[in-house]
């Protein structure tokens, strides 16, 4: 049976070890002087640097305390997203802090990630063996050009909202819809699977923290909505492989995983709203509210289901 106290413990590892390394980090980056400074933001941006190394040890620290560690070389989906995916994304964001490379050149990068994500996490695996339970070449085609194509619109209109009133309310709801992926995995039966979520939706939220612990001291939202674009991007990444190998390799339905996908989007209705209403506090909490009705919708649905057919063998 899942620990609830040992989840909460990995949360707050990864939430804290987030929060610390990326202050420590962006402390130690961080210059005093003021034209140093300048100087060095022509060549890196030390803010997004500080973020991606303090995701990186939150995600790691939380997968250690649950004791999930992958093989190498990575024999299931879910190693190779711990190994591969998820590092890869970390990457390119890590290189997008260096202003030697044009933005398209990271753009491209990040387009090369979404169109492999989904071939790599489903490597070896019986949709793409020769059986009988094996797709068809149109089945393989459309599933393989829809992945990254939802993938990309998803980062175009939430990046787009990192720059906005409420942007943090966009890092929490890809956190939410992360954690309730993680819930309803476990409850269709794929523990280890499900577990991965947690250390993940945790490690997003502890280093905008503390980023936004260091960036109080230096006032430049602008770093912050950098690094609000890159939680965009890693948690729908995160996200994406996450859906990919409960839906695959566990139990969870297409339809909940649609809604899961999806649900981040949700809060992009909150661009429809009146001028007058737009205050950051008033657009998050409309945002979250937005995303929070789908992923509810599941968890109640996934509970519902794993009663009746699984809850009986407990």
């Amino acid at each position: 049976m899942p620990d609830p106290q040992r989840y909460l413990t990995a949360m707050a590892i990864s939430l804290f070890t987030g929060l610390f390394a990326t202050w420590v980090t962006g402390w130690l980056l961080r210059s005093r002087k003021v034209g140093v400074q300048e100087e060095r933001s022509k060549h890196f941006d030390w803010y997004q640097i500080a973020y991606m190394l303090g995701l990186g040890l939150g995600i790691g620290s939380g997968l250690f305390s649950l004791n999930i560690f992958p093989s190498w070389p990575p024999a299931s989906a879910l190693d190779r997203m711990i190994t591969l995916v998820l590092p890869a994304i970390v990457i390119i964001e890590i290189i997008s802090a260096f202003r030697c490379l044009t933005n398209w050149t990271i753009s491209g990068l990040r387009v090369i990630l979404a169109l492999a994500m989904a071939r790599v996490l489903l490597h070896g695996s019986v949709y793409l063996a020769q059986s009988s339970d094996a797709w068809t070449t149109l089945q393989s085609r459309l599933f393989f050009i829809a992945c990254p194509i939802v993938l990309i619109i998803g980062w175009v209109v939430l990046s787009r909202q990192a720059g906005q009133a409420g942007a943090m309310s966009v890092a929490i709801s890809i956190a939410l819809a992360i954690q309730a992926s993680g819930i309803a995995i476990m409850l269709g039966g794929y523990l280890k699977g499900g577990s991965a979520a947690i250390p993940l939706a945790a490690a997003l939220i502890g280093p905008i923290l503390g980023l936004m612990l260091t960036s109080c001291l230096q006032s430049n939202s602008q770093h912050d909505a950098a690094a609000l674009s890159s939680t965009s991007r890693i948690g729908l990444v995160g996200l994406s492989s996450l859906l990919i190998v409960g839906h695959f390799f566990g139990r969870l339905s297409t339809v909940h995983a649609v809604f899961l996908g999806l649900a981040p989007l949700f809060g992009a209705a909150v661009e429809f709203l009146p001028r007058r209403w737009k205050k950051p506090t008033l657009v998050g909490s409309i945002r979250l509210i937005l995303v929070l009705v789908p992923l509810i919708w599941v968890c109640v649905q996934a509970k519902w289901e794993f009663d009746l057919k699984l809850g009986r063998l407990l």
